[in-house]
């Protein structure tokens, strides 16, 4: 188990008695069931055992119980495109990638990547790669509908998390090599033409935002700036 540990990333959401089905555009495993009130849900890049590196690399979403034991279930995210849902990998080798939020409302878990085939080489370097915002309810429905167009944000870097207030609003947050590409944007579930607008521009990395009681916290380097939504 150590040595599975050290060669993984992980981010670790608290799934609690607020997380409700949910509804929309899903892509649909119809073999998962409920994520169950109270256990953890993983965010893992790669398989625990392959060597990661820059290439696009597979994630998963591992549901555990706080008691310990081994992963209650695996839900993979789309490795392929299916209907309007794009795939959504994850630099292996990024260590500002991976965050995984939960929805304001308590409905759904967000999470952030590429539209990129497996091993593709350095993706959030690499040219012509979209981000993706992923979506998933308690019921493991999964929706990666939702596209920004690396022409438009976080060109040829890291996108790197996003929240939501209830599931159809959305805030990213990335750095790019055009600084004026890069903070914090704002789209909607389902958006594929750039159809965005910028909250927050730095022309220094914004790792992480998060929502709390109606307010949207922005931690940038030694400082914190708080936005009402």
């Amino acid at each position: 188990m150590k040595q599975t540990l050290r060669t993984q990333r992980m981010r670790v959401l608290l799934v609690t008695a607020s997380l409700l089905l949910g509804a929309g555009a899903m892509f649909a495993p119809p073999l998962f069931a409920q994520y169950t009130p109270g256990n953890l849900v993983v965010l893992r890049v790669g398989d625990g055992t392959t060597p990661l590196s820059s290439t696009a690399t597979p994630i998963n979403l591992v549901e555990y119980s706080p008691s310990g034991g081994a992963a209650i279930n695996t839900l993979p995210m789309p490795t392929a495109a299916s209907g309007a849902n794009a795939r959504l990998t994850m630099s292996g080798s990024a260590g500002s990638e991976g965050a995984l939020n939960r929805s304001a409302d308590g409905r759904y878990l967000v999470l952030v990547g590429y539209d990129a085939a497996v091993a593709t080489a350095g993706v959030a370097s690499a040219t012509g790669i979209n981000r993706v915002v992923g979506r998933v309810d308690a019921a493991r429905n999964i929706n990666t509908t939702t596209i920004l167009p690396q022409s438009g944000a976080y060109n040829t870097n890291n996108i790197r998390s996003a929240v939501s207030n209830d599931g159809t609003q959305f805030w990213t947050a990335g750095t790019a090599t055009t600084s004026t590409l890069g903070g914090v944007r704002y789209t909607t579930l389902g958006a594929t033409d750039g159809a965005y607008s910028l909250v927050q521009h730095r022309p220094i990395p914004v790792l992480l935002v998060s929502i709390l009681i109606s307010y949207m916290f922005l931690p940038v380097r030694d400082r914190l700036r708080v936005y009402r939504r």
